[in-house]
């Protein structure tokens, strides 16, 4: 998208932008357009939802990709709707580490209305770091959760993100699909607060209906 685009975007702040960016990067492919794209957004007031879908064929490093996508979630003030898929094949790859955004303290994600994440890599601290925390604790703990209406976890995520149940207090729509264990589900379900109102659920798993919310409306089994 040209800059022309962007800077009339900026003298109409009632424009709400929606983006998709999906893209596979084989070792020979150039990232300069996506470069580019992910330095327009930065700071950008207008984008409202985004949809970032990368795969990244080793040897290819994410990093040239990440740190300016890792900018732009953390400069722009409206984002509301986020999905997140980003994975390197072959899964083992050494690379696979470089493909989490490496957030620290001090830089956060805006108060998100919907999350997706489908596949992530939840980076580890350092172990020459003691102050640090592992990346899904800190997304659990220190982000502003009390907007999110629907999450979506499309695959099992590190266990230091489930106190984040406990903080999801206008959660209508809950998804969780891959790799779930049926003890963490109904841990999960457990630790919703009464404000959380959940309608909508898939799961793996049927779970007995005392555990389930009064609320619920629609309940889906995968």
């Amino acid at each position: 998208m040209p800059d022309l685009i962007f800077k009339g975007l900026e003298e109409r702040p009632n424009i709400r932008l929606h983006l998709k960016a999906w893209r596979g990067i084989k070792a020979d492919s150039p990232i300069s357009h996506l470069q580019a794209l992910l330095g327009h957004l930065k700071g950008n007031a207008n984008l409202h939802a985004l949809d970032i879908r990368i795969v990244f064929l080793a040897p290819q490093s994410p990093t040239p990709v990440m740190h300016p996508l890792k900018s732009v979630l953390t400069s722009c003030p409206n984002i509301r709707n986020l999905m997140l898929d980003i994975e390197v094949i072959p899964s083992y790859s050494a690379e696979r580490e470089n493909c989490g955004l490496g957030l620290v303290v001090g830089e956060r994600l805006p108060p998100l209305e919907s999350l997706r994440v489908r596949n992530y890599a939840w980076r580890n601290p350092a172990p020459f770091d003691p102050e640090a925390v592992p990346e899904a604790e800190y997304w659990a703990n220190d982000f502003d959760w009390t907007r999110l209406r629907n999450l979506h976890l499309g695959s099992r995520p590190e266990a230091q993100l489930w106190p984040l149940a406990a903080r999801l207090i206008s959660l209508k729509c809950l998804q969780l699909e891959l790799g779930f264990h049926l003890d963490e589900v109904i841990q999960f379900l457990r630790s919703l607060p009464p404000t959380a109102q959940l309608e909508d659920a898939t799961l793996l798993f049927l779970p007995e209906a005392s555990l389930l919310p009064t609320t619920i409306r629609t309940l889906a089994i995968k």
